[in-house]
Order: structure tokens, then sequence, then C-alpha cells
């Protein structure tokens, strides 16, 4: 299985999420049925990210911790 890399992830949300790549802050993905699976994809591509590739202040790795679970529990 190859090591999954930020960039991967970034290219992931750009093909799977264009509309949202250039959305405004506030705007928020929406969870519908149909996109279960690509969220769902997204949350296991970011949690394979090796924790040293990580390199994010505190306040952002909050941030993403909190988005992702946020976005885990709406597939759930």
């Amino acid at each position: 299985m190859p090591r999954v890399l930020p960039s991967m992830v970034v290219r992931y949300i750009k093909t799977t999420f264009p509309d949202y790549v250039n959305a405004k802050a506030q705007e928020a993905i929406q969870v519908h049925q149909h996109n279960l699976a690509t969220i769902s994809g997204l949350v296991s591509l970011v949690n394979k990210i090796p924790q040293e590739l990580l390199v994010v202040d505190d306040n952002k790795y909050s941030g993403i911790t909190a988005g992702l679970a946020a976005l885990d529990a709406a597939v759930s």
C-alpha cells in the first residue's frame, strides 16, 4: 500500500470536492447520502498520513482533528 502524503489528500479534495476548493470558509461541505463514501474516504486518507508529515501548529492540528471528527460523525 502506498504511503499517504498530504499532497495526495489535497489532490483528492480538489478532484472530489471542486466546488468547495474556492468556497468561503463558512461554507460547509453538505453531507448527503450520495457523498458519504467520498467523505469517509477523505477521513480515511487523512488518518493514514504519517504523523511526522503533519507539520502544523497546535491550533491547526486541533482544527484538523475536530473537523475529521465532525465528518466522521456525520457519516456515521
